[in-house]
């Protein structure tokens, strides 16, 4: 089952395992990526484009790209969404730090 992205912007999303996991000499361990996509007639991403990426120059872009094609289903859950070839969507990616396991239920 694809992971699922909301087609809408400023959306957040943990790609794991695709950022190191503390500062070192491969870069900060934290990422903002702004991904423009197509998306295929059942609502899969395609055709990413990276529209900015913080800090730059370290390959996020690249692994949020390679993470979201062909993987990430952009259907909201619930919703009747129509994808045609013209249809595009840009959400954001935040690479962080896996954190402490939390506990299950309800949140305040």
């Amino acid at each position: 089952m694809p992971n699922r992205l909301l087609p809408t912007f400023g959306v957040a999303a943990i790609l794991a395992g695709c950022a190191p996991t503390m500062e070192t000499e491969l870069g900060p361990a934290r990422a903002i990526v702004v991904l423009n996509c197509g998306a295929t007639p059942q609502g899969i991403a395609r055709d990413c484009r990276v529209v900015r990426e913080e800090p730059a120059g370290f390959g996020y872009g690249l692994h949020a790209k390679h993470g979201a094609e062909g993987r990430h289903d952009l259907n909201v859950e619930g919703g009747n969404e129509i994808w045609t070839p013209e249809t595009r969507v840009e959400f954001t990616i935040r690479f962080a730090p896996a954190g402490p396991p939390q506990a299950s239920g309800p949140r305040p």
